[in-house]
């Protein structure tokens, strides 16, 4: 798949909660995927590096960065792919819901 055709795309921004918003960002070379995080006082960015499941079940699935981790529930997870579609528009099961593989 050429990535780099994909290049500097920004997602629309979700809303996970009245305080939380997180947006994602292609990188230049479409290869890397960002995701912002923004809170009243706090604007973060940050590579994606992995997906993986939570195992302890307080949440559906962690989206891993360089330098931490997010938790999302099934419903954000959901929310969460379809931005994927936006910085990825012609291959809409980039992430797939299901399980993970490890």
């Amino acid at each position: 798949m050429n990535l780099a055709k994909y290049a500097g795309l920004k997602s629309r921004t979700l809303h996970l909660s009245s305080r939380l918003n997180i947006s994602l960002q292609r990188s230049e070379t479409g290869k890397n995927m960002f995701i912002t995080i923004e809170t009243a006082s706090f604007k973060y960015t940050d590579q994606i590096t992995k997906y993986s499941d939570d195992e302890t079940g307080e949440f559906y699935r962690f989206i891993h960065t360089e330098k931490g981790r997010l938790g999302l529930i099934a419903k954000e997870w959901r929310m969460f792919n379809e931005l994927i579609k936006d910085v990825t528009p012609d291959y809409p099961n980039f992430i797939s819901i299901g399980p993970s593989t490890r």
